[in-house]
């Protein structure tokens, strides 16, 4: 098998360049997931067999989900919205330790987790990250919620003709040399089932709406269940024929305009939770009926500017963007959702980006 990413050089962290050991996790029928995530944060990796069982698992449990997700938050529930992971586990673990994991109680409040899509690439270790959502999935699946990103796509993370980021097939070629034939013939096909499983928006408390990057203009949420092809049976989106211009509407867009007010306005929404964007600040529009907004929240201009709209954020409506890995050169920030008040959002610093130490990873 060629190695078609010699003599390239990428950035990844010094966590994920450490050496891997391939052990037996000894998943069975209910995996221990503190077990399972002690074993990811000791540099031990699944089999391939195992990370292929644990996702076609994960698979079924998503498949028992509509289109588009209702999710009902009460007042003893604190929701978190995390952003694009590509493939640093680093960053996962270290949200994991700030909170802990999904069912489990923060401050007294029990643990939602809205994960919003893009879970490898650019990273060392999205077979980390994906493995270990899928271990969540399946043993919290009342309190794990997993978005489709354009990412989880045949066409961006798993094919063979690299481009400037350093790809999830790329990286299980690199963990896996000896066996990338059995993962190209036998594993794939469970990872595109498993992307193809995944939901593409959740509404939340009827006034929000968790998506990866946007939504179609001038559409009708409620008609999203009924869409055909059902979004399983949807493997590649990189078209715009028929129905599945909607699917990769809800992975590619980056529209960030008065249009987008408009839809939450059509669909009674209140706020769009958005990732995608690759920006090192975590953008917040707010939209009044005379003009539009944009505050910017970086890691110089901290959180001043975004106080200042704390009134108008109950009062209009917001278009968030959430960002969580470090790949933008930012810091890694989630979105916090309290209770049952759909004013109650706020960013939370996880840590900071030179809490990071990246280094160069040389393929040879």
């Amino acid at each position: 098998c060629k190695h078609w990413i010699s003599g390239k050089t990428y950035q990844i962290t010094e966590w994920d360049l450490k050496q891997k050991e391939v052990v037996d996790f000894q998943i069975g029928e209910s995996p221990n997931i503190q077990k399972t995530f002690d074993l990811l944060t000791d540099h031990k990796i699944p089999t391939l067999d195992c990370f292929s069982e644990v996702l076609q698992r994960a698979a079924d449990a998503n498949r028992q989900l509509p289109n588009l997700v209702q999710l009902s938050v009460k007042e003893a529930d604190l929701l978190i919205i995390v952003g694009d992971l590509h493939g640093y586990f680093e960053g996962l673990v270290r949200i994991f330790r700030f909170y802990g994991f999904p069912g489990q109680f923060h401050e007294g409040k029990r643990l939602v987790y809205i994960f919003n899509g893009d879970f490898e690439d650019r990273g060392g270790s999205g077979y980390q990250v994906l493995f270990f959502l899928a271990v969540l999935k399946v043993l919290r699946p009342g309190n794990t919620f997993l978005n489709r990103g354009n990412h989880e796509s045949e066409e961006i993370s798993l094919e063979n003709a690299s481009c400037l980021m350093y790809r999830f097939v790329e990286e299980v070629f690199d963990k896996f040399p000896a066996q990338f034939a059995f993962f190209q013939q036998k594993v794939k096909p469970n990872v595109l089932s498993f992307y193809a499983s995944l939901p593409f928006a959740a509404v939340v408390n009827e006034k929000t709406l968790v998506c990866h990057a946007g939504t179609p203009v001038q559409f009708d949420l409620d008609q999203l269940n009924s869409v055909k092809p059902r979004r399983f049976e949807v493997f590649k989106v990189d078209n715009d024929r028929g129905n599945q211009k909607i699917w990769k509407e809800f992975m590619w867009s980056y529209d960030r305009t008065e249009l987008q007010a408009q839809f939450l306005k059509t669909n009674r929404l209140k706020n769009l939770i958005c990732s995608h964007t690759c920006v090192k600040y975590h953008n917040v529009t707010v939209y009044d009926k005379e003009a539009k907004f944009k505050y910017f929240i970086d890691n110089d201009r901290k959180w001043d500017k975004f106080r200042q709209i704390e009134k108008s954020k109950e009062e209009e409506y917001n278009i968030v963007e959430v960002f969580t890995s470090p790949s933008n050169g930012g810091d890694t920030f989630v979105l916090e959702f309290h209770g049952d008040d759909v004013k109650q959002w706020t960013f939370t610093q996880i840590c900071k980006k030179d809490e990071y130490q990246f280094v160069d990873l040389h393929l040879k």
